[in-house]
């Protein structure tokens, strides 16, 4: 006799629609998570952190065992190289996108100080001159398609 083993395969247009949304989601909140909150902290980091002057200093004090191995200046220096290199892979792949995904991350998201708010979704499509269905249609494939060349970037 045949064993009853039930595999629920759902092939259904639902379903598939669902998992490319919740997909799409993700992709979406990755790039907000990882990229676009860290992008006005990594702007500062490597367009304003200067490099530490280098004067040596007597004490009869003890060095503290924080990081025995590097210096300040040399903290500075990999973390300004390190802020450098997100702004440079982050900039490379949304120069690859259409000039309107460009414009609305630009606008939305990027073109604020290190402890402001982003720009208001009204403010923006109102700005570039859209439509507000066609702003928010556009906003979702911009972020989407930014989001999945910043992950392919991570993975290579």
């Amino acid at each position: 006799m045949a064993t009853s083993l039930k595999l629920e395969v759902d092939n259904s247009p639902n379903k598939e629609k669902k998992q490319i949304d919740e997909f799409r989601k993700a992709v979406i909140k990755y790039l907000q998570d990882e990229w676009i909150s860290n992008y006005a902290e990594q702007k500062f980091i490597a367009t304003t952190l200067q490099e530490t002057r280098m004067t040596s200093s007597i004490s009869d004090m003890p060095r503290g065992s924080s990081n025995q191995f590097r210096s300040v200046t040399e903290l500075a220096a990999i973390q300004r190289a390190e802020a450098k290199r997100f702004l440079e892979i982050f900039h490379k792949k949304l120069d690859a996108l259409p000039r309107d995904y460009r414009l609305i991350i630009e606008k939305k998201y990027l073109e604020v100080e290190l402890d402001s708010i982003e720009n208001s979704d009204e403010e923006v499509y109102q700005d570039l001159r859209f439509e507000k269905n066609t702003y928010f249609k556009k906003k979702k494939k911009a972020l989407f398609s930014l989001g999945c060349l910043l992950l392919n970037s991570e993975c290579s």
